[in-house]
Formats: structure tokens, C-alpha cells, sequence
């Protein structure tokens, strides 16, 4: 058995609500927007028993949905839990790429002899060119620093969504 709160429309028409609805916009026939009130204040309006599972006034097809304009707090809700996640899965993916990206060589690890032998290489300038190894090595570096900024760039864009959510203005009442 299912209870049901009747809310009033201002046209005259009595809508039957339940309490899952509570805090949603719900429209009128008469194209009235309504907010249902609160649990609180649900609990103050006028109940009607139900046995039967379909919601009155709704096709079997539109069953357990909140309507198509109803649902407001949980389209949010879901919209902030989506945008967290995916910053949560960007961030991670990001230091992940940082912690493991590939290092220029450590030269404190080398010998006297190996650093001189290695500023010989180099000193004569740029004009050297890379051997195979390092020329891979570059290119993974440079590989690695564009994910590194992929992931910073997403996490940012899931930040500012989870803040367009958090600062949208609640739906308007029509009087």
C-alpha cells in the first residue's frame, strides 16, 4: 500500500506526489510549474491510500521516474558524483604519469671519471647529435609531459564543472 500527498495546483487540479518526490518540480496541465514541498512540509498535506503499484495519472511506462521536469535535486546530485569521480580518476591518472615519467640521467650517481668523460661529450655544444638512446629517451619525456598535461587539463575542467553544479541557481517557482 502506497501512500500519495495531494498538492494543489492554483488551477483547481489536485496532483498525487509521493514522498521520493519531495523537493522536486513537478508542471501542471495547466503548464504551472509546482515545487513539492519538502518532507517536513509533505508531511502537513492531505494523504490518500493506493494499493495499486502505478502512480495515478502517470502511464506504466513512466513508472519509479521522477517526471521529466522532476528530479532537479538528483540531476545534480548525480552530475556532481560524475564530475568527482572523473577529477578523482584524472588526478590520479596524472601523478601516476608524474611519479613514473622518465628522468634525465642522474649524474650523482657517476663516477669522477664517467662525469668527466660525460662533460667532454657535451661541451663542445649542440651541435652533436643524439644517439639512438637518447633520442628515445626525449621523445618518451616529451610524450609522458603531454599526458601529464592532458590529465592537469581534465581535472581542471572536472573542478569547474563540480563548481557550475555547486553555484547553478535553483529552479525558479512560478507564483
Amino acid at each position: 500500500m502506497k501512500t500519495f500527498y495531494l498538492l494543489p495546483c492554483t488551477c483547481g487540479k489536485i496532483h498525487e506526489v509521493m514522498r521520493v518526490q519531495a523537493g522536486n518540480v513537478i508542471t501542471c496541465e495547466c503548464g504551472k510549474t509546482l515545487e513539492v514541498p519538502p518532507l517536513r512540509a509533505l508531511a502537513e498535506l492531505e494523504t490518500v491510500q493506493r494499493h495499486d503499484a502505478e502512480t495515478p495519472g502517470q502511464p506504466a511506462s513512466e513508472k519509479n521516474q521522477l517526471g521529466k521536469e522532476g528530479g532537479t535535486r538528483q540531476q545534480r546530485a548525480g552530475s556532481l558524483m560524475m564530475a568527482g569521480i572523473l577529477t578523482v580518476v584524472f588526478a590520479a591518472s596524472g601523478m601516476y604519469f608524474y611519479v613514473t615519467r622518465s628522468k634525465p640521467y642522474d649524474f650523482s650517481t657517476y663516477s669522477a671519471f664517467d662525469l668527466w668523460r660525460e662533460w667532454q661529450r657535451l661541451s663542445p655544444g649542440v651541435e652533436i647529435p643524439m644517439t639512438r638512446n637518447e633520442y628515445l629517451m626525449a621523445s618518451a619525456m616529451d610524450v609522458e609531459w603531454r599526458w601529464i598535461m592532458i590529465m592537469i587539463f581534465l581535472t581542471v575542467v572536472c573542478v569547474i564543472w563540480m563548481l557550475a553544479v555547486l553555484l547553478a541557481p535553483a529552479a525558479k517557482k512560478n507564483p
